[in-house]
């Protein structure tokens, strides 16, 4: 991704907003529950939140230190930008367009979708990033150590990229009701194998390393 579309991709939410706040009614919904429905609305400058949120993830862009895994991090975040103005003209939309009824536009797939897609595109990177305080799998354990950070990102890639395949199919079969909770799950099993995997390998690296009584 260049530099200008980045930028764009930074400015865009924020500048759509604006232009839309002075025609926008004092409120719009702000909030669902489980069954879909409107359960709070809230002051229209609310929806300068996810904005604001996206122009400073572009911002800190600017600040990503240039060594051997620039191209990666840059690569990463253009991503997270792709995936933040879709979340937020999807959000844009519900609220704008006073949507009572979050089920009834299947956005709750549409979200889930896209949420499988970052998750194939990470599993794919995670394996490239070399140990860091930045950006990975930040685990007490896996800063500690390159084997224990290598094979955690490489466990971790997997998990990501196959779980992200598998759950995208199946977002095309669930139910509706059932897609967010399709996305918990993945979610749920993804931070769990991974951090229980990762204690395994620095524990008994650990174990190994200890010196014979």
């Amino acid at each position: 991704m260049n530099k200008k579309l980045f930028i764009l991709l930074a400015l865009l939410p924020i500048v759509v907003t604006l232009i839309a706040l002075p025609f926008l009614p004092d409120t719009l919904p702000m909030h669902y529950g489980i069954s879909g429905k409107v359960d709070r609305y809230g002051s229209k400058f609310e929806i300068l939140i996810l904005p604001i949120a996206v122009l400073i993830t572009g911002l800190s862009r600017f600040f990503i230190k240039k060594d051997d895994e620039f191209e990666y991090k840059f690569k990463l975040f253009g991503y997270i930008m792709i995936f933040l103005n879709l979340l937020f003209f999807i959000i844009f939309f519900m609220s704008v367009g006073n949507i009572t009824d979050f089920y009834s536009y299947h956005f709750e797939k549409l979200i889930s979708g896209v949420m499988y897609l970052l998750f194939i595109i990470l599993g794919n990177m995670l394996p490239k990033f070399k140990r860091n305080h930045f950006i990975g799998i930040r685990l007490p354990w896996t800063l500690k150590n390159d084997e224990v950070w290598f094979k955690t990102h490489r466990f971790g890639g997997k998990v990501f990229f196959y779980g992200g395949i598998i759950a995208f199919v199946l977002n095309f079969f669930v139910e509706k009701e059932q897609s967010m909770f399709l996305l918990l799950i993945l979610i749920t099993v993804i931070v769990t194998s991974t951090a229980v995997y990762s204690y395994n390998i620095y524990k008994n690296l650990d174990e190994s390393n200890e010196p014979p009584q």
